[in-house]
């Protein structure tokens, strides 16, 4: 059974995991102005410290120490680092002085997904009806423009729908996403040379690219939600001071991995990344094989 496609939001903790920035409590019920946050263990935070929801609507609230705890306890500034305050579920997950912030992660997620094409795509059928003597077909996405077509086919008589056309540009087949708009209104046309049925529904599955809002595949044959962690791991860490403590100090000293280990974590990372990608763009070529783009 193929799994559910994931959003950048789902992967936000897998990132956390693969980076081991996982100092994660948990809270009682909050309000969107209370400045006090009940949490399951107050021994371990002090004044100073920061602190991120990881739910809510507007999603990654940060909040201040102001003071250290009493008993379990914390004092806080709300909607701190220019974030929103607002209301938790009980419980709530709470990061304690994360490495990277969600919004950083979510950012560093939707650069990665921007870069998924032309590798990786999401696909979506749209029905054509046929007209004796039309050549040119618009193909205008419901949901998003056409990048290229996946495959065409057609409803034959009674029978299901077949494979009529071929890809790789056979059969006179071509798409055009610059084609004339007084001939396709979208000005994404599909050139049909002739028809199998007069009649029969023209079923044209399409390339879209892959927005991140519930789209991202995260399955055994397409593993794009790995690749995109990795991707995201690799910006991050490449471009960030990373906190740390200090080698052969105490636990009270802390220091920074310096910017000769962080390009080499950030290579590292955004390197298999990289491979993966170029992996799913040959598993995404040889399930789809998709039609060529002519003009």
């Amino acid at each position: 059974m193929p799994i559910t496609p994931v959003s950048t939001s789902d992967l936000v903790q897998r990132v956390r995991d693969l980076l081991g920035d996982r100092p994660l409590t948990q809270t009682s019920t909050t309000t969107d102005t209370g400045t006090t946050i009940a949490i399951s263990d107050g021994s371990s935070w002090s004044a100073g410290d920061v602190g991120e929801f990881q739910s809510g609507t507007v999603g990654y609230e940060q909040f201040l120490v102001t003071a250290d705890p009493v008993a379990n306890n914390l004092t806080v500034l709300r909607g701190y680092g220019g974030t929103t305050a607002e209301g938790h579920a009980n419980p709530s997950q709470v990061v304690q002085n994360p490495t990277f912030f969600g919004r950083q992660i979510r950012q560093a997620l939707d650069d990665g997904v921007r870069g998924l094409w032309p590798y990786v795509y999401r696909t979506e059928d749209i029905n054509l009806t046929p007209v004796l003597g039309k050549l040119w077909y618009d193909v205008t996405a419901p949901n998003d423009d056409a990048l290229g077509i996946v495959s065409v086919t057609q409803i034959y008589g009674v029978a299901p729908s077949i494979n009529f056309y071929s890809y790789q540009g056979r059969h006179g087949l071509r798409f055009d996403p610059e084609a004339n708009t007084a001939v396709v209104p979208s000005g994404q046309g599909l050139y049909i040379p002739y028809l199998a049925d007069p009649t029969g529904t023209i079923i044209v599955k399409v390339m879209e690219a892959v927005k991140g809002q519930a789209d991202i595949e995260d399955n055994s044959l397409f593993p794009v939600a790995d690749c995109l962690v990795y991707l995201a791991a690799g910006r991050l860490t490449g471009a960030t001071e990373i906190p740390r403590v200090a080698q052969g100090g105490d636990l009270e000293s802390s220091t920074t991995v310096g910017t000769g280990a962080r390009a080499q974590a950030g290579q590292t990372f955004g390197g298999i990344g990289q491979t993966k990608l170029q992996q799913l763009g040959i598993t995404y070529y040889l399930h789809y094989k998709p039609l060529r783009v002519n003009r």
